[in-house]
């Protein structure tokens, strides 16, 4: 079944939770989406970038068109973004882009874009259609966790994240875990610029491990399925890549609950954190 991949440009990124709700939600909903994944993306300014399968495609691109009419016609932004300004602001994933790469699309705009799997990130083509399972889930998770979220709320997304990457860990070995961690920081405290305040850290550590103390981790089917998943891929001969994939897996949910980039340090500290038993339990 072919993929359907569209970019919703929407430059206000205050307005991206409603428009999860009320367009990508109400299409999973109210259509026959056999399969669907959702992310938040910079490229040509600020968008939902919205893939899925169906048999009933056409249904579901007039749905979806009509929704988001229907966001469109509440959506009134308090302020022009500007390309130059948006970029000279942007942290890239690596090294910049070349200039052609950065083009820019009106707000409002929607574009279908084709979808290109990303197979050397995921495992290859052996493995990419349970990572795109797994894009399936954990879009089904944070729509769900985004339902009771009002604004930014960032301590309650850091605290999602952090329960989405200690339960990513469980696939793993201590020593496979901590190693992890150990990367992930590495890899994402070059974007928080030095804007999280040590002690703020501290309470969010404190407070995410009072919650788990008291049983504030939730299970969820989401969940489980993502473990059946992972160990399809154990069942492929493909254990090896479980570190490298579930690093992914763990930063693309984070972008669809919403977590800034100079946050995702601080969810491997608060995991790394062992002294209320963060890895091994």
């Amino acid at each position: 079944m072919n993929w359907h991949s569209y970019h919703i440009f929407i430059h206000d990124m205050s307005e991206h939770d409603r428009f999860l709700q009320q367009v990508v939600r109400g299409i999973v909903d109210d259509t026959h989406v056999s399969s669907f994944f959702f992310i938040r993306y910079w490229q040509g300014g600020p968008h939902i970038r919205f893939r899925f399968q169906s048999e009933h495609a056409n249904d579901v691109i007039s749905e979806m068109k009509q929704r988001c009419r229907a966001f469109f016609r509440d959506y009134q932004p308090p302020f022009t973004l500007e390309r130059e300004a948006f970029y000279s602001r942007q942290l890239f994933d690596g090294t910049a882009p070349d200039d052609a790469e950065l083009y820019w699309m009106e707000d409002g705009a929607i574009k279908e874009i084709p979808y290109e799997p990303e197979l050397e990130r995921y495992g290859g083509e052996d493995v990419m259609a349970e990572s795109e399972a797994i894009f399936h889930q954990s879009s089904l998770l944070a729509l769900k966790h985004l339902e009771g979220i009002a604004g930014p709320a960032i301590p309650k997304r850091l605290l999602l994240a952090c329960d989405f990457f200690i339960d990513m860990l469980r696939a793993l070995t201590e020593e496979e875990g901590h190693e992890l961690i150990r990367r992930y920081n590495a890899f994402w405290s070059r974007f928080d610029q030095g804007s999280i305040d040590p002690v703020q850290r501290e309470r969010f550590r404190t407070l995410y491990w009072k919650q788990r103390a008291m049983g504030g981790q939730s299970g969820s089917l989401e969940l489980d399925r993502i473990s059946q998943i992972v160990e399809g891929i154990n069942g492929k001969g493909k254990r090896n890549l479980l570190p490298y994939l579930i690093f992914s897996h763990i930063h693309m949910y984070n972008n669809r609950i919403g977590l800034p980039p100079n946050l995702e340090s601080t969810v491997a500290m608060i995991a790394g954190s062992e002294k209320e038993g963060a890895v091994a339990k």
